[in-house]
């Protein structure tokens, strides 16, 4: 299983970040370097950045091995490869949960299922779940980035691909970092629910996460 990435140059800081961590667990991680503006939160730019990651983790699926996609402002305690492949054994994709289940049916796709860090194989359905978007979806989840794309698709009945989620304490996002002590053997952390960069660093050095 191999790790990929992708950043710009505003992101630079963090992707050096990340691959220092993941070098202090025996890992690489292939960083794909984007000429994209940088774009705010939800922007239009930040959107298309967020598509591009599919046309990405497309093409890498492409050469018949499972791959872990990671934000790069995620960092890494533990080599997570081995426990991934086990998860993987009996399903197409795990995923990192965004934060806890609702009961309201409409939050149980897109705001559970984080598209910054996932783990799938080269299966057809796999492949299908995680494809870049088609024709009849160019515009429908626009306003909602890759996140309501993939979270849509997995709320199909019944869905394509056999799913799972990565158990929080050791696979926790921003949310339960927010919420709570980290568990010391997690085996990564994933900074997203801080939107500013400087705050996104200041956490990660509240937590002993900030190696460079």
């Amino acid at each position: 299983m191999k790790i990929i990435a992708m950043c710009n140059d505003r992101l630079q800081l963090f992707a050096d970040n990340m691959q220092e961590s993941l070098r202090r667990v025996g890992c690489e991680a292939i960083i794909h370097k984007l000429d994209d503006p940088p774009g705010e939160f939800m922007s239009s730019e930040f959107k298309a950045i967020c598509y591009k990651k599919l046309e990405i983790v497309t093409a890498e699926l492409a050469a018949g091995e499972p791959l872990l996609y990671a934000d790069v402002d995620v960092v890494f305690r533990r080599n997570p490869l081995e426990d991934l492949e086990q998860r993987l054994a009996e399903c197409d994709a795990v995923f990192q949960q965004e934060e806890p289940s609702h009961d309201d049916h409409k939050r149980a796709g897109p705001h559970l299922w984080c598209a910054g860090f996932f783990a799938v194989k080269p299966t057809a359905a796999g492949m299908a779940l995680v494809a870049p978007r088609g024709e009849k979806e160019q515009n429908r989840w626009e306003w909602h980035s890759d996140a309501g794309l993939l979270g849509t698709r997995l709320l199909r009945t019944p869905p394509a691909a056999l799913v799972d989620f990565l158990p929080t304490a050791m696979y926790p996002s921003g949310w339960y970092q927010r919420k709570g002590k980290l568990d010391p053997e997690r085996f990564a952390c994933h900074y997203n629910w801080t939107v500013t960069d400087a705050s996104k660093i200041k956490r990660m050095k509240q937590e002993g996460d900030w190696l460079i």
